[in-house]
């Protein structure tokens, strides 16, 4: 019997992290997020270009990291439910294929803009499809992080 697998999404809190798990460290204009994961602040819109150029391969490193963290999710929740083959049901495979393909397009990217080409954007644009209720749709944090980043490379 073959199980479905429902990705989950980390919801994203709006806090303030001035403590990043070291006694006595704060790192200012850093957004905690629920899946430990932190939201570079974006510099003003009158920024310099190599601010610009740092904040947009920062945003694509984030997102990457989120999509790493549920493409593990996912494989772990795959193995726990007794399935220690590496075969995952095609459902999942897919997931995992479809988040890996975004993780390469924005590596792309971010080599692009290493490489002086200043009006590069990622290859795939658009936030993955999500699962699950619409209140938790709503507060994941990789369609929030797909919003910014099209308003970050319209605007820059």
């Amino acid at each position: 019997m073959e199980s479905s697998f429902v990705p989950q999404a980390p919801v994203a809190s709006t806090t303030t992290n001035n403590n990043t798990n070291v006694p006595g460290v704060t790192t200012p204009g850093i957004i905690q997020t629920q899946d430990t994961t932190n939201l570079p602040v974006p510099p003003p819109v009158e920024a310099t270009a190599e601010e610009q150029r740092q904040y947009k391969i920062q945003l694509l490193l984030h997102i990457n990291s989120v999509l790493l963290l549920r493409v593990i999710h996912m494989s772990n929740a795959a193995t726990t439910n007794g399935n220690n083959n590496p075969k995952y049901p095609e459902q999942l495979q897919a997931f995992i294929s479809h988040y890996l393909k975004r993780v390469h397009a924005n590596l792309q990217c971010i080599s692009q803009i290493n490489q002086g080409v200043t009006k590069t954007r990622p290859l795939i644009f658009d936030a993955p499809p999500t699962t699950g209720p619409p209140q938790a749709q709503q507060q994941d944090i990789l369609l929030k992080l797909y919003l910014l980043m099209n308003r970050v490379f319209e605007i820059w």
